[in-house]
């Protein structure tokens, strides 16, 4: 048995009990097919020509979906859109066509090409501060029907910037120890820059020190996290002489006397004696006294970062933290 798509043989099959059977790979064209079988005939059997059968061949259907490299960004921080087209049938004809990639349902941003069933539209740059949809359509092809994405991809524009946090915000220290808050920095809108930490309203006699000094903001949203350590002079510490530091000036006047007897400009033996007479007037009026140790009682530390944007789209912004420091 021979069968026919209008005057084309399409394929044959063998007659078993009277019935010949084919599987069709499909038609090439979209549109109603006249197909028919045609018996060959053989010793005993005349042949014959079946009656048309009316076959529409439509095209196949696709699933469109979109994604978006970032759910939130900043503003004029590129990202980028990518749509995959699937067919919804068994046909292994390569997805070919474009995809349209829409903003908002209306602004077109541009038409790419699908290459192996996938489209990406990259270097997207919004300025407007607003969360935005973002929908594609599949133009279809020879084989496949068009497609529009059922769910949007929404992407935030947000204002560049950085917040800081501290754990714990409440230290309770002895005087003579240290106590350490773990302090985490939080970027949005991919914030490039440098945050630099100082503290103001610490105890007195204390010190306050920050561990990386800086913390850096790559462009990416990312938390880096730095340690602030606050520490205190022991009442024990009294009494322990400044005058320790008389070595100083002692070994700065001795290289005076040296560098007379060889080469050394004026302004050089001007500086070198301003230096013994400032170490000496600090070692001398620290006689006695000694380091005093840090008062007990609380307070309120302010940690300041300053954050310093790397390009006009990243903004220069000050936060601050408060800490609460009880010395006992």
């Amino acid at each position: 048995m021979t069968f026919y798509d209008g005057a084309t043989a399409i394929g044959t099959s063998p007659l078993a009990n009277g019935i010949a059977s084919l599987t069709y790979a499909g038609f090439t064209t979209v549109g109603s097919h006249s197909v028919t079988a045609v018996y060959s005939g053989d010793t005993n059997y005349a042949t014959s020509t079946s009656s048309v059968v009316a076959v529409a061949a439509v095209l196949n259907g696709t699933t469109t979906t979109i994604t978006a490299s970032t759910a939130s960004t900043g503003a004029a921080i590129p990202f980028s859109l990518t749509a995959k087209v699937v067919s919804q049938t068994t046909s292994t004809a390569a997805i070919t066509g474009s995809v349209t990639f829409l903003q908002d349902g209306v602004v077109t941003l541009g038409k790419v090409t699908v290459a192996n069933g996938s489209a990406t539209f990259s270097n997207i740059s919004i300025a407007q501060i607003a969360s935005h949809s973002f929908t594609a359509v599949y133009s279809g092809d020879a084989n496949y029907a068009t497609s529009t994405t059922a769910n949007p991809a929404v992407v935030a524009i947000v204002t560049q910037g950085f917040s800081v946090s501290a754990n714990p915000t409440s230290l309770t220290i002895t005087r003579g120890t240290a106590a350490t808050t773990t302090i985490t920095g939080t970027s949005f809108g991919n914030y490039s820059g440098t945050v630099h930490f100082t503290c103001s309203g610490i105890p007195a006699n204390s010190f306050c020190n920050f561990d990386l000094g800086d913390m850096i903001f790559n462009g990416t949203n990312n938390s880096p996290v730095m340690h602030m350590t606050i520490v205190t002079i022991a009442p024990s510490a009294r009494g322990v002489a400044a005058s320790g530091f008389l070595w100083i000036p002692a070994m700065l006047l001795g290289g005076l006397f040296v560098f007379r007897r060889k080469q050394f400009s004026v302004r050089g033996r001007q500086f070198l004696m301003l230096a013994v007479l400032f170490c000496g007037v600090m070692a001398v009026s620290g006689c006695g006294r000694g380091l005093n140790p840090t008062p007990t009682g609380s307070s309120t530390i302010v940690i300041t970062a300053n954050g310093t944007g790397t390009a006009s789209n990243n903004p220069n912004i000050t936060q601050t933290l408060n800490i609460a420091v009880t010395v006992q």
